[in-house]
């Protein structure tokens, strides 16, 4: 199966044949190779020796593979792999950290992913370990053979290990609570509803002889039983009501990625599809678009047009370009952008828009590119300091005025707004919320690096609401 996969793999364009020939193929059809070894080491070495042929071809197997690894004859896997292996080297790396499917999970998070099934893998395990020294006594509720109790803690120890590192990785997570609450539930119903053997006295009338007899009786009445099923029940009916707005049944309600754009807000518009599909029929069709990589696989297949990076994010060096690109000067990026060869260039904006009359005023902040600057200063390797305000969050002056990034977003800031106090700030002041108006600073008939040609529905509308905007503009020839 593993000779398998690797393969499959190497069939595709992406991971293509470097996956087979290099470190990750190895990682897949190394341990294959082993162990087809050593069974036919011990199928031809004679009984007394087997033993040690085995572990003597075990140890030179792991040697030569460590000789290979440390050799460098074999190109070292992505940075996403290794920090898979290696948790504690997620912070080495801002684009991995950028990822959020690659964010480190807390126990919290798991306890809300999983609820109640943590209580019961808990109880798995333990009854895994319960059930070896029940058999030495008397025969156990629930039967399971040694290859399947390992198999079960061996799955809970790499989904454990597997789940520690990324979020994405606690789909193996859930495989391993899967099974092991299954086992803790299926031990303590077989418990609960175990019937026994006694002997008991039988007298027959009216001879009234006595003989001895087997009767198999219950161990719990009927209403300890149905209150043991309706305490489960209800058990496993938590997680789907509570927490109220983070339960099982509301997170399945969440619209798709594409018509929310992946932003904080519960909502579902046609500003990407629309965006996506003027791309489509609207630019020539050897165009390329740059953005951030977040978006490349929809330009790609919706708006079938090339990309300078995707989601796969394997570029990381063009991925640090576009980051450094979107802080540079409006010239300095027009200029980097040529060179990369980007034909356009998008943005995707988010926040709420708030109308009263005479006057247009907007928040921003949701999960757009405004809300992902802090990682373009990091992956780019610039000093946040000059970007961002104190809170690491609210742009600088120099960041409106100074970049292109501050440039393509079509907003100025008039104020600085407090909550709490109700009060206003013509400078930033920890605590404070800037409040924005709309400026495009780059109209379709500019004379600058860039010009709009595109801009979202949502951006236009009229009334107060979450705005999810897309714009893009187009690189002028001189």
């Amino acid at each position: 199966m593993a000779i398998t996969m690797a393969v499959a793999g190497g069939l595709f364009a992406r991971p293509g044949p470097a996956f087979v020939f290099g470190i990750r193929g190895l990682v897949l059809i190394g341990p294959t190779i082993i162990l087809i070894i050593i069974i036919l080491i011990q199928k031809f070495s004679k009984e007394p020796v087997r033993l040690r042929n085995s572990l003597v071809a075990l140890a030179g197997l792991v040697i030569i593979s460590m000789v290979i690894f440390s050799s460098g004859i074999l190109a070292t896997g992505s940075f996403r792999y290794l920090n898979a292996v290696n948790p504690f080297l997620t912070s080495e790396d801002p684009l991995v950290d950028s990822v959020a499917e690659h964010a480190t999970p807390t126990l919290a998070q798991n306890f809300s992913y999983f609820s109640v099934l943590m209580l019961f893998a808990g109880l798995g395990i333990w009854l895994i370990f319960r059930t070896k020294n029940a058999e030495a006594n008397s025969s156990p509720p629930l039967s399971l053979k040694n290859e399947m109790m390992v198999f079960a803690l061996i799955l809970g120890i790499v989904g454990a290990y597997a789940g520690s590192t990324f979020s994405r990785l606690e789909l193996l997570t859930a495989s391993s609570v899967i099974v092991l609450s299954a086992v803790g539930l299926a031990s303590i119903i077989a418990d609960i509803l175990k019937k026994e053997e006694r002997h008991v006295k039988v007298v027959e009338s009216p001879k009234k002889k006595t003989l001895q007899g087997k009767k198999t009786i219950d161990l719990l009445g009927k209403i300890p039983k149905i209150s043991f099923v309706i305490v489960v029940v209800a058990l496993l009916l938590v997680p789907t009501i509570f927490p109220v707005n983070a339960n099982w049944i509301s997170i399945t309600k969440s619209p798709p990625t594409i018509l929310n754009g992946g932003s904080n807000y519960a909502i579902a518009t046609d500003d990407w599809p629309a965006t996506l599909n003027w791309i489509k029929t609207n630019t020539p069709k050897d165009s390329v678009v740059a953005s951030w990589w977040d978006y490349g696989y929809w330009i790609q297949t919706l708006g079938d047009r090339k990309t300078l990076a995707d989601n796969a994010t394997i570029d990381t060096s063009r991925i640090a370009a576009i980051a450094k690109m979107f802080l540079s000067s409006p010239d300095d990026a027009w200029k980097m952008l040529r060179e990369m060869g980007a034909n356009y260039v998008l943005v995707y904006v988010v926040g709420q828009k708030f109308v009263s009359p005479g006057q247009e005023l907007y928040i921003l902040g949701g999960g757009g590119d405004e809300s992902k600057k802090q990682w373009f200063i990091r992956i780019a390797g610039e000093d946040s300091s000059k970007f961002l305000e104190a809170d690491q969050f609210t742009p600088t002056r120099y960041f409106w005025q100074n970049t292109m990034l501050g440039y393509m977003f079509p907003f100025t800031p008039v104020t600085y707004y407090d909550p709490n106090t109700h009060t206003e700030s013509a400078n930033y002041t920890l605590g404070y919320t800037a409040i924005y108006t709309k400026t495009i600073k780059y109209p379709e008939n500019a004379n600058g690096p860039l010009r709009l040609v595109y801009s979202s529905p949502s951006l236009d509308k009229k009334e107060s609401g979450v705005f999810s905007g897309v714009l893009l503009y187009q690189l002028n020839p001189d």
